[in-house]
């Protein structure tokens, strides 16, 4: 794993608190540090660049699935679920503090 040297952080009142990338390797573990996340905060990751995967992910590898783990105060985790996989993926901290929004009320 290895993270990409171009990762934000947050500015005080930002629902952001960290953005950056991540290179997965086949069969890793993709730790993240995040001294300010929160139990209840949101890890959103997004795949940016696959290289490799099983052959259910062969053609597109969009809908692959990740586990997160979130350690307040240190980071969150990330373990994919095909130990195949590998490329790069887009992650995105949100503070908890985000309003739910009703879409079916809209």
């Amino acid at each position: 794993m290895s993270l990409a040297s171009s990762s934000s952080y947050s500015v005080a009142g930002s629902a952001i608190k960290q953005h950056g990338l991540l290179t997965f390797a086949a069969g890793e573990t993709c730790t993240v540090p995040c001294k300010s996340i929160v139990a209840t905060d949101k890890v959103v990751l997004r795949i940016r660049l696959p290289t490799a995967g099983a052959a259910a992910y062969a053609a597109t590898l969009l809908n692959h699935v990740f586990t997160l783990a979130i350690t307040p105060g240190t980071g969150f985790t990330a373990v994919g679920q095909d130990a195949l996989f590998a490329g790069t993926v887009e992650y995105t901290v949100l503070a908890n503090s985000l309003p739910a929004v009703d879409i079916t009320s809209a």
